[in-house]
């Protein structure tokens, strides 16, 4: 296979099913953001992954069972994280859905995503909520987040005592 085919071969092995917490990755031969001033803001090496932690950023790093990365002319940097997305599911699937607006994240370097309150039916509610969670426990691939919407004010402290991260406040008929 091409190395395209390859890429994507590797991306489905990481973003299917849920996280395993002992699964290793190897992230080889990269430019790695590194912020340290000793070495300057970018330096070649190798990352090493177990589940959700970086063990060891380092040169010729080697680790047994480990999908290993292949990083060469890429830049090596964390996860991004997007706060503002459609996905526009429940109701709206015609227009974006949660496994697959999660999927294009993570091929393009997001590890987190908040969800907008603008689905059908408006997140409103500490119910809405916990079912829109339950959508992303199901459907996700990268780590997500919901903002429920504040537009009905009684709702708001239910919400936050319900663990909701923000709210989205915007004119919206629920």
């Amino acid at each position: 296979p091409n190395a395209a085919s390859r890429d994507q071969q590797t991306l489905d092995r990481l973003t299917r099913g849920k996280p395993d917490p002992k699964r290793r990755v190897l992230i080889k031969g990269g430019v790695v953001m590194t912020m340290d001033p000793a070495v300057g803001d970018f330096a070649r090496g190798d990352v090493l992954i177990e589940g959700r932690r970086i063990l060891s950023v380092g040169t010729n790093i080697r680790a047994t069972n480990a999908i290993e990365i292949d990083a060469s002319n890429t830049i090596v940097m964390p996860g991004l994280i997007d706060t503002h997305t459609h996905l526009r599911q429940p109701g709206q699937e015609h227009k974006e859905d949660i496994e697959h607006g999660t999927r294009a994240a993570a091929a393009g370097g997001y590890t987190t995503v908040i969800g907008m309150p603008n689905v059908d039916p408006v997140t409103s509610t500490v119910e809405r909520l916990r079912d829109a969670l339950a959508l992303y426990e199901r459907a996700s691939v990268v780590d997500y987040n919901h903002y429920p919407s504040g537009a009905v004010v009684e709702e708001i402290p239910a919400l936050a005592a319900a663990g909701a991260i923000g709210f989205k406040v915007f004119m919206i008929a629920d």
